[in-house]
């Protein structure tokens, strides 16, 4: 499809937006400006959760390995590099749109595991799509449904592990999402750490 295409690096964000708005116009839709199109399928752009940061770096800290494994078109993967300090947070990095596989592909699971030297059974796979842990655990990921960042960096920070509270200096997050479910304290996510 043109997003696994564009998520995948083979086309880049301004072919995805035009391939999918000629569709709709096929279809017999009215024509829809480019840009207009492009904000409502790609959005307003990213931000970042700070209670999330602190918990991946508190991971990190007390001695887990850490990776983002992203499906993220190519100027997206810029983009949110530029909100976290990636570097600090994470031990490797697989963007789709340059490694040229996806979630929920297993390759995609294999990659992180072979840079990470680790056995799937080690992993603990975080995310916000269904299929994509279905195909996680279908690896042997244990797997965490993320529907709020909140909850989630909570759920990380009760790993069995002793984790340091005082994290030290870390570059600053650039911008943070309020959701009301995460002001409410809603528990949305799936797996008990406990």
């Amino acid at each position: 499809s043109d997003f696994d295409q564009w998520e995948t690096g083979l086309i880049d964000e301004n072919e995805f937006v035009r391939r999918v708005t000629a569709r709709y116009v096929a279809a017999g839709h009215q024509p829809i400006d480019l840009e207009v199109a492009r904000s409502v399928m790609i959005g307003p752009g990213m931000v970042a959760s700070a209670p999330m940061v602190r918990a991946i770096a508190a991971c990190r800290k007390a001695g887990y390995k850490t990776a983002v494994l992203t499906n993220i078109g190519l100027a997206s993967s810029i983009d949110w590099r530029a909100l976290i300090p990636a570097s600090e947070l994470f031990d490797i990095v697989i963007d789709s749109s340059v490694e040229g596989v996806r979630k929920p592909d297993p390759r995609a699971f294999q990659l992180v595991c072979t840079r990470l030297g680790v056995d799937p059974r080690e992993c603990l796979f975080v995310d916000d799509r269904a299929h994509n842990l279905m195909a996680a655990d279908a690896f042997g990921m244990r797997t965490l449904l993320c529907t709020s960042p909140t909850l989630a960096a909570r759920r990380l920070m009760r790993l069995p592990r002793p984790l340091q509270r005082d994290l030290g200096p870390l570059s600053p997050v650039k911008e943070i999402p309020t959701r009301k479910a995460e002001l409410r304290g809603e528990r949305s996510d799936r797996l008990d750490l406990t």
